[in-house]
């Protein structure tokens, strides 16, 4: 009995891909014009979904941010009033 071939995992890169790299792929595929419609579409799809994910990583970063910004504040409150953030009653 045969056994399917394992396809190899996607590798991320290491770096993210910037922007401008993404729009000039775009760019390059819809100004060849030998280029089909499945190759249009697919570099669509591509420049939407890794502008998606660099959306997420700003979204994720900014949420880090806000979270060790609130940490920082219920110290100062808890070192000052012995209360937290969510607790002082002014």
């Amino acid at each position: 009995m045969e056994t399917a071939a394992k396809t190899p995992a996607r590798r991320r890169r290491a770096k993210p891909v910037e922007r401008a790299e993404v729009e000039a792929l775009w760019a390059a595929v819809m100004r060849d014009e030998e280029a089909g419609v499945k190759d249009r579409m697919h570099a669509a799809e591509l420049c939407a979904r890794a502008l998606d994910e660099r959306e997420q990583r700003q979204r994720e970063q900014a949420d880090r941010q806000q979270d060790a910004a609130v940490g920082r504040l219920d110290e100062v409150l808890r070192a000052l009033w012995g209360c937290r953030a969510g607790e002082w009653d002014g």
